[in-house]
């Protein structure tokens, strides 16, 4: 963190959703991924400050990104 082009998440033990969200609440992004290590697009995301919401096993783990 900061990201430029791509998130990576690392360490997801079960299929999971990342959802990228702005500021204000609005998503910006959402996407399924698999165990392991997800990668997410961000290439076409303004620059700022965004929460990247991880779900997994109805839960869910909020983590601040700043996109460059």
């Amino acid at each position: 963190n900061p990201a430029n082009d791509v998130l990576s998440v690392k360490g997801l033990k079960t299929n999971a959703t990342l959802t990228l969200v702005d500021a204000q609440g609005k998503t910006i992004a959402t996407q399924a991924v698999e165990a392991g290590v997800a990668t997410m697009n961000i290439d076409q995301v303004n620059a700022g400050v965004y929460f990247l919401h991880i779900t997994s096993n109805n839960e869910t783990s909020v983590q601040r990104v700043v996109v460059r």
